[in-house]
This record gives C-alpha cells, sequence and structure tokens, in this order.
C-alpha cells in the first residue's frame, strides 16, 4: 500500500490532465468527431481495481484511480512526464516573465488564460461556473477541505482570463493553489451535477468566488436545510462511476463494472490538446482485472493468454523484478517522487522515549542501508540507485539527495547516542533496555523491512515489538483509518512506523505533515501530522519560501527543510519506490510520469500499434 500522506482535497484525484474554456451554457458550436477519428483498443490492468473516478465527492487516492482519472479529467496546467507544467486547459503557463504572475499591494495575483469554447463530453461548454464549484465544495463545512484554497481571496473573471486575487505572496500556486491545477480538481459540470442531484445551487455564489463571502454563507442560518447544503450532501455520496456522468478529458465513461471492467471511450467534443499528428486516438481503453491479489498478477504477467490480453500493468514492487523480467513485457522501472521511509512519534510522554532526538538520532544511525536494501532487493543491480537519505526523492529538483551520502551507517556513533540517552546501548549492556512499537502493513518486503531493522537496532540495544496490521481495517485496527475509525496513525499509537511518502512536485505541501494545527485529534479528525511535530524552525522554513517567487531563494528554504529533517530525523527516509510498470509496445506515445499526475497524463496523445514496435526508451 502506497500512502498519499499530502493532504488531498475532497476532490483532488480528477486533476490529471487539462481542458476548459469559458463560454455561454448553449448547443455545441462544435460537431462532434467522426467515428473514424479513432482506432484500436488498448487494455491496462492493476491489482487494485479503481474504486472511483474522482470527480464526485466520495473520492479515494489510489494508484489504480488516478490511472482511470487521468484519461476523463483535464485541468489548466498539465504535468509532464518530467514533472514540468505545459498549458492544456490555459493557453500558457503563467510566469512572472509573461505576466500571468505579479504583485499587487503585497499580494499574488496570477492570471491564468484560459482556452475558449471548451465542451464537456456531452456537447456542452465549460464555463467559468465551472471552476468555481469545486472551490464551493471544498469550502463547506460537510467537507472542509479548505487548504492550500485558505489562501484565496477572490477569483474573478474577465473574458477568457480567470484572475486568482491571493492573501499575499503564495509562491506553489500553480502547483495547488489555483481551481483546476494539478493537485487539485478540475472545474466540475454545474450544469450536469444540478440535474443529476436536483438541487440548485445559488447564481449568487458562482459569478466569482469571494471566500469571505462563501464562508459568511455557510455560517448564516441560510445554509442549514438550503439546496447548496442538499447539493453538497449528494455530491459527498456521488462515486461519479456512471456511463451518464460527464467529463472534460479526452475520454468518458461507457462502462463501469465494478471490480471487473472499466471501459472509456473517446469524448468526441474533446479539442483540448491534439491527438499524435500521424495516428488517430484510440477508440478503446478498457481496465480490466486479471488479479486482484498483487503476488498473483505478477505471476500472471508470464502469461500467453494475458500478454496477449494487457498491453500495460503497473504498481508493481521492487520485488517483483526477478518475476518480471521472465516475462515477454518491456519492464519499466523509472524513478518516482515516491519513497519508503520510517516515522517517530515525538510527543512527550515519560514512556516515549522517541521524544528525545538522541534515540532518533541513533536508531538512524544504526542502519547499514547498503546491506538493508541489498538483502530486501537481491535482484536490483545497484543498491544506490534507490538509496535516499534527503525526505525528498531525488527525481525532484527540490531535493539535495545526490549531494548526501547514500549510507549514514555508523555503529559507534548510533552507540554513544544510546548511552547518553540514558538507555543501554548493546544486547548485553546492564541498564534500561528499549522496546519501541514499530508498526507497519503486511506486504511481504516490509514484513522482512521490519525483521531487518529490528536486528539492526538490537546491535544498539533497542528492541521492537513489530506489528503488522491492514492498511485499513475494522475495529480501528488499520493503520491509516480516519481519527473517528480510531486509526493507528491518526490516533498516534505508535512509537515507529513504515510506509511510503508520494509527494509533489512542489515540497510546500509537505508543510501539512509537520503543522501542529495538523496533529490528528478529535477538533483536526483528517489531520496528518501523524508524529505529532511541534517546531517552529521547521515550519518556518516553509513559510519563507511559500513567500517569495524567487525560485533560487526557495532553493536554499528547501535544502533547509531537509538538513534540518535529516538532522532532527523525525523521519527517515530509506529507498525510492519506482513506479514499476510493463508494457509490450502496443501504446504508441506512452511515456511514464515520475508525478502524482499518473502515466495516463497524455492519454490524449495515445495512440494503438498493434505491432509491437512502440518500446519505451529508458
Amino acid at each position: 500500500m502506497l500512502r498519499n500522506k499530502l493532504a488531498i482535497p475532497a476532490a483532488a484525484i480528477v486533476v490529471l490532465g487539462t481542458a476548459a474554456g469559458v463560454g455561454k451554457q448553449a448547443t455545441p458550436v462544435r460537431a462532434a468527431a467522426t467515428a473514424d477519428s479513432y482506432s484500436g483498443s488498448i487494455a491496462i490492468t492493476d491489482y487494485q481495481f479503481p474504486v472511483l473516478t474522482g470527480a464526485g465527492g466520495n473520492t479515494t487516492a489510489s494508484v489504480a484511480d488516478a490511472e482511470v482519472a487521468g484519461a476523463l479529467f483535464d485541468s489548466p496546467l498539465g504535468i509532464d512526464a518530467s514533472g514540468n507544467f505545459f498549458p492544456d486547459l490555459a493557453s500558457v503557463v503563467p510566469s512572472t516573465k509573461n505576466g500571468g504572475i505579479a504583485q499587487q499591494g503585497g499580494d499574488e495575483i496570477l492570471t491564468v488564460n484560459l482556452k475558449a469554447d471548451q465542451y464537456w463530453s456531452d456537447g456542452k461548454t465549460i464555463q467559468s461556473q465551472d471552476y468555481v464549484l469545486p472551490l464551493l465544495m471544498d469550502f463547506a463545512p460537510e467537507v472542509n477541505s479548505t487548504n492550500p484554497y485558505d489562501k484565496i481571496k477572490t477569483v474573478t473573471f474577465n473574458g477568457n482570463n480567470m484572475v486568482i486575487h491571493y492573501n499575499g505572496i503564495y509562491a506553489p500556486a500553480l502547483s495547488y493553489g489555483m481551481p483546476g491545477t494539478p493537485n487539485l480538481t478540475g472545474p466540475l459540470p454545474l450544469h450536469y451535477m444540478q440535474a443529476k442531484y436536483k438541487e440548485t445551487v445559488p447564481a449568487e455564489l458562482l459569478g466569482s468566488f469571494d471566500q469571505a463571502k462563501v464562508l459568511a454563507y455557510y455560517k448564516s442560518a441560510a445554509y442549514k436545510g438550503s439546496a447548496l447544503q442538499k447539493f453538497v450532501n449528494a455530491w459527498l455520496a456521488d462515486a461519479y462511476i456512471s456511463p451518464d456522468d460527464v467529463f472534460s478529458g479526452p475520454y468518458k465513461l461507457s462502462e463501469w463494472t465494478p471490480s471487473q471492467r472499466i471501459v472509456m471511450v473517446p469524448n468526441t467534443y474533446y479539442k483540448a490538446l491534439a491527438p499524435d499528428p500521424k495516428h488517430p486516438r484510440p477508440a478503446k481503453i478498457q481496465f480490466v482485472l486479471v488479479s486482484s491479489d498483487a503476488p498473483t498478477l505478477v505471476q500472471d504477467m508470464a502469461a500467453s493468454s494475458t500478454y496477449q490480453q494487457i498491453d500495460k500493468a503497473e504498481d508493481f514492487a521492487l520485488t517483483d523484478l526477478a518475476t518480471l523480467n521472465k516475462s515477454k513485457y518491456q519492464v519499466l522501472v523509472p524513478q518516482a517522487l515516491q519513497y519508503e521511509h520510517l516515522e517517530f512519534n515525538i510527543a512527550a510522554p515519560a514512556n516515549r522515549a522517541t521524544a528525545d532526538i538522541r534515540v532518533r538520532q541513533a536508531m538512524a544511525y544504526a542502519i547499514d542501508k547498503q546491506t538493508y536494501i541489498q538483502a530486501l532487493f537481491p535482484d536490483l543491480k545497484d543498491w544506490k540507485s534507490i538509496a535516499l537519505t534527503s525526505p525528498l526523492p531525488s527525481v525532484s529538483p527540490w531535493s539535495i539527495n545526490p549531494k548526501l551520502p547514500a549510507n549514514q551507517y555508523d555503529l559507534a556513533k548510533a552507540r554513544s547516542l544510546i548511552a547518553a540517552a540514558g538507555f543501554a546501548n548493546s544486547p548485553t549492556a546492564s541498564g534500561s533496555h528499549l522496546l519501541l512499537n514499530f508498526y507497519t502493513t503486511g506486504s511481504s518486503f516490509r514484513i522482512r523491512s521490519s525483521q531487518l531493522l529490528q536486528r539492526f537496532w538490537a546491535q544498539i540495544g533497542v528492541a521492537i515489538k513489530i506489528h503488522i496490521v491492514p492498511a485499513y481495517g475494522s475495529n480501528g485496527n488499520g493503520l491509516f483509518d480516519s481519527y473517528q475509525d480510531g486509526g493507528i496513525l491518526s490516533r498516534h499509537r505508535f512509537e515507529v512506523t513504515e510506509f511510503a511518502f508520494q509527494t509533489s512536485v512542489d515540497p510546500d505541501q509537505a508543510s501539512q505533515n509537520i503543522d501542529p494545527i495538523n496533529i490528528g485529534s478529535a477538533s483536526a479528525p483528517s489531520g496528518n501530522n501523524y508524529d505529532q511535530i511541534r517546531d517552529p524552525a521547521l515550519l518556518a522554513v516553509f513559510t519563507k519560501a511559500r513567500n517569495t517567487l524567487d525560485d533560487a531563494q526557495r532553493k536554499t528554504f528547501y535544502a533547509d527543510y531537509q538538513t534540518q529533517m535529516i538532522t532532527k530525523n523525525y523521519n527517515i527516509s530509506l529507498f525510492n519506490r519506482p513506479n514499476i510498470m510493463v508494457v509490450k509496445g502496443t501504446i504508441g506515445n506512452f511515456q511514464p510520469n515520475v508525478t502524482q499526475a499518473g502515466s495516463e497524463w497524455n492519454a490524449y496523445q495515445w495512440w494503438n500499434d498493434p505491432t509491437g514496435s512502440q518500446k519505451v526508451a529508458s
């Protein structure tokens, strides 16, 4: 289970791709494309079957959900295979050089020029109110997913320009600080959702967005029992997986049979991005369930029947490489913005030794990364290719990993620190022996990882009690269960834990993981500061980076963030989690994406090659 700890807004997963425009709701002026504009079929699979598309309020953030969403939804800016922005729904990427990013009275003004005459899959024009709607949803008290939307004062429209006025400078605005960016939702089809939910959103809230006005309305007596409240609740209950649903991307649904098959066919009104000039788009993209068991799917990839049926499969682990390499598929191991790590609960009751920085540092120095990675993944050719020290993966443009030693193993230093903290520093030493509760999920490599860590830490007198738990479970025994459900992380019921991070292109969102206001509690049930970090100096780094538009300065601040995390050891970075996938050369223009955008980021440009000659450069 890959855990995306970064705070994901309620409507977030829909944001892969791009497309929009501002216009009047009317019969489309553009006819649908003809059937001969499309050709061939592509089939993909994953051991996780998608649960939701993400446009409804009932969302998840799984890898499989994103695989489908990438072809169905569009937003103003896309993120390409290397993690760079490109204009999609927007005509250009806003910058200080082109005037799209400017300062006014100490505030940031972001102007996004939207492509005109863009259409939903039912042929209706995408309008400015469709951009306002997601903001209304996230500020609703039933949702309350306002970070980082709360940086926005107003959103207004001037012709095809969407003008966002921020409260102060908000440097990461392009990443997730404006409506429709790659980590927030794109536009939502107001006309369709009002018809579907049989409720009407007040027109006075849709012409533009004014945070003060919206918050005042939600706090007023007029909201309770109103059409908008009923609309919000209907949206929160909506999985948005019906073939009748309306989409903005290059494809739309024609079938969603849970745990069996999803079929996507072209959105014939789509024109935000052009297809490959020499090839038609696929006439069909299918998500087919081969196996819902991860180890079984790995074995199935070697079967001839699977090779004949499936063009691409992903979400594999490093432990799967030996088996995957025996298949006919091309195996891709691209680095990604995701990594395995350890976290310490650093709250300070008398029995929680992890509150002591010396204990955390000792446990970091006690891990021999080379031995650890080679034992976990014997089929990996180079252990250094995935070893990490910094909390930002090496493929991040902000990472300082290339400047750091891959292995910080120092047993003598580890023992000295444990002794200084007042604990016995070897299995046979006299004194108080430290015992910590270690929680992780049941993946085979995590079980092996916990055993290896147990041996490393035993050398310095630290014992761990290993708890293998489900990612999500019943009776509050799931690692990632909500605070209301008694989740282990949310309720801070651990001393040490292991899971994976999926990070964003811009490091700013990581601030939510160390901000004290996000410490899980009854009043902050969605808080994801699991470690209970209260560190003003660390939080100040993000504040400074957020308030400058100078990227050179921001790199300095984020280098400071990484250095502080390494020395204070709230987390221990272990290794990169490549997004391992297999392809058979039948998908033209297939380009794995290092970011959360997913490998379907450019589905608008895919084409089908039945000869299988489209191998991916590695």
